[in-house]
């Protein structure tokens, strides 16, 4: 991936438990989550380093659509 704004082992142990749990952990339903939290996290970081816009997130990344919600929950 791009060392720069990839995660570390550590800091992902770190992070992990401060996120909110997946919507269908919760007894109510919904669909499981599509993507990895660790590569969404690590897109969120890409674009706030890097100062690009969300649309410019490169192809291995999830969905710029996708970050962003998930960003802006």
């Amino acid at each position: 991936m791009y060392p720069s704004s990839s995660i570390a082992d550590v800091q992902w142990v770190l992070r992990e438990p401060l996120l909110p749990p997946p919507g269908n952990t919760g007894g109510g339903g919904g669909r499981p989550e599509k993507h990895c939290r660790r590569l969404v996290l690590d897109a969120i970081f890409d674009v706030v380093r890097g100062g690009i816009a969300w649309r410019q997130l490169p192809a291995e990344f999830p969905p710029a659509t996708t970050v962003y919600a998930i960003f802006a929950r």
